[in-house]
Formats: structure tokens, C-alpha cells, sequence
């Protein structure tokens, strides 16, 4: 797969996770975002507005995460954050997969979770995205996982949250071979150039990084 260095900035979310973000951190997050075209910013929930608010001239989207970090808050739990960012007009929600469940092959339940809570967001529009934590994860359960969303056509599977376990390339290349390929595939990645350019060769269509000033002035010495 050839990986376009061109568009590579464009091909960047910055994910804020850090429960001391503080309004200013996000309106620097926000302006850095603009500046170098990323594809979305992930803000915590009661950011969605602000960050809304900071990027509206621009083609960067706003995320937020539903559910975070493990995901194994309820169903009703989860519909209620998604309803409450729609109503601060996120543009994508990254729901996490309950990891509970799936350590304990409840598949029912997950089944049951997904296919709640898309109804939900398919008929407001609003992308929906689901991140599994691969790195906790066995291959036979990222590969479950993969037929459950693949099945649901969610619109895109995350790697990992960066939270607990990053991903690592088998993980994003073994994810995209067990995925529809009408599903893209997004990695979090732990800063450097050369990772997110192995995640994206592996076949991920967008990398997610908590360090994007140093994923950036990295790319910069590079190139």
C-alpha cells in the first residue's frame, strides 16, 4: 500500500484524554488543528461546544469520546452521552467497545449495544465510530469484534484510545484484513512520524495521537 506523504497532516486527529484540559488547552489544540488541516480534533464531552465553536471555519471535524475509557457503562449510559454531544453538534462520536463484555465473550450483549445505539446515530447523521482497545485484546477477540461492527456498518474502527494499550502495526494490519473493507480502520499512535507511517502503510486511514506537537515537529525533521 502506498502511503502519500502530501496528505499526511491531513490524516491527523488530535485526541485530548487529560482529565486537567482546561478551556485554553483546547482552544490551542483547536488553533494547531486549523493550522496544519488535521482531520478532527476528539475533545472531552464538555468541550464538544467550545471546540465547535473554535474549529466553525474550518474542515476540521469535532469528535468526542462516549463511554471512555473501558466502556463498560450501560447501554442507556452511553445513548445518553451520544444524545448530549448531538445536541452540542459533535460531527463524530467515538463510542468505546465494552471491554467487559467482550473478555467475557458476551457477544449478545455486544451485538445488542451496537445495534441500539446506531439506530440512534444513523438517524441523526452522525458518524459513529467504536474503538476496542486491540491491545487488550486476543486476535480471535479482535476478530469477533471486527465481525459484530463489520456487520453493523459502523463507520469506522478505532485501535485504541491510547488510555491503556497502544496498538501496534500487527494489530492495525491484522484489523483491516478481518474488516469489511468498506470500514476504514483508525490507529492511536504514540507520537512519532515513523509509526503513524507504519499505521497508515498497514492500511489505517487516519492516525489519532494524544502528542500531535511532537508527531508534527517529527514529521517536519523528516521531510
Amino acid at each position: 500500500m502506498l502511503f502519500l506523504i502530501m496528505d499526511f497532516t491531513a490524516k491527523i486527529e488530535s485526541v485530548i484524554t487529560d482529565p486537567l484540559t482546561t478551556l485554553d488547552d483546547i482552544q490551542q489544540h483547536c488553533l494547531l488543528a486549523v493550522s496544519n488541516n488535521f482531520a478532527a480534533v476528539s475533545v472531552p464531552p464538555l468541550f464538544v461546544k467550545a471546540a465547535k465553536e473554535q474549529l466553525k471555519n474550518s474542515l476540521v471535524k469535532t469528535a468526542t469520546m462516549v463511554g471512555f475509557p473501558y466502556g463498560y457503562s450501560a447501554i442507556e449510559s452511553k445513548l445518553a452521552e451520544i444524545l448530549l454531544a448531538i445536541v452540542d453538534d459533535v460531527d463524530e462520536l467515538e463510542m468505546m467497545a465494552s471491554i467487559t463484555a467482550i473478555k467475557n465473550s458476551d457477544w449478545q450483549y455486544i451485538a445488542k449495544e451496537i445495534s441500539s445505539i446506531i439506530q440512534v446515530t444513523k438517524a441523526r447523521n452522525k458518524p459513529l465510530k467504536i474503538c476496542i482497545e486491540a491491545g487488550l485484546l486476543t486476535n480471535d477477540e479482535i476478530k469477533k469484534c471486527c465481525d459484530i461492527y463489520g456487520i453493523a456498518e459502523v463507520d469506522a474502527l478505532i485501535t485504541s484510545s491510547g488510555f491503556s494499550e497502544h496498538a501496534i502495526a500487527e494489530n492495525v494490519g491484522f484489523i483491516r484484513s478481518c474488516l469489511a473493507d468498506t470500514i476504514p480502520v483508525q490507529a492511536h499512535c504514540d507520537g512519532t512520524y515513523k509509526q503513524a507511517k507504519m499505521f497508515l502503510e498497514e492500511g489505517a486511514s487516519r492516525v489519532i495521537s494524544k502528542n500531535v506537537a511532537i508527531l508534527l515537529h517529527d514529521y517536519a525533521s523528516l521531510n
